[in-house]
């Protein structure tokens, strides 16, 4: 559960990203597909070749998705509902990578931002992303 510190931490460094969240969510998979090659398994369609548009235009869905998270963190279930439902049953991700685009996308912000990725701040991202993770993966059971 997000506590008020929490939900203010995750508010004010989405505020922070500024105009840059899509190419943050794009080197975040840039990340995860380099780091973690198996997760290219649901992308064949896709060119993953580093600054490709593919990376930055689903990079930049993931970061909108994010984005409409941080402004709902009291109905992520509501906020997240479509998501769940596509990644479930139409797309059939295996959730465990919820889970590592979460870690590279926390690592991405920590490169970006080091003054403002305070403990306290990679605590309530880390919060924020592992309760977003757990939404998207509620509807698999």
């Amino acid at each position: 559960v997000l506590s008020a510190a929490d939900k203010t931490n995750v508010k004010a460094s989405w505020e922070k990203l500024g105009g840059h969240p899509g190419a943050f969510g794009g080197e975040a998979l840039d990340r995860m597909f380099l780091s973690f090659p198996t997760t290219k398994t649901y992308f064949h369609h896709f060119d993953l070749s580093p600054g490709s548009s593919n990376l930055k235009t689903h990079g930049k869905k993931v970061a909108d998705a994010l984005a409409n998270a941080a402004g709902h963190l009291d109905d992520l279930p509501g906020a997240l509902s479509t998501l769940s439902d596509l990644h479930a049953h139409k797309l059939r991700v295996d959730p465990v990578n919820f889970k590592l685009l979460s870690h590279c996308l926390l690592v991405t912000l920590a490169a970006h931002m080091p003054a403002d990725f305070t403990p306290a701040v990679h605590a309530s991202l880390d919060k924020f992303l592992a309760s977003v993770s757990t939404v998207l993966t509620s509807k698999y059971r």
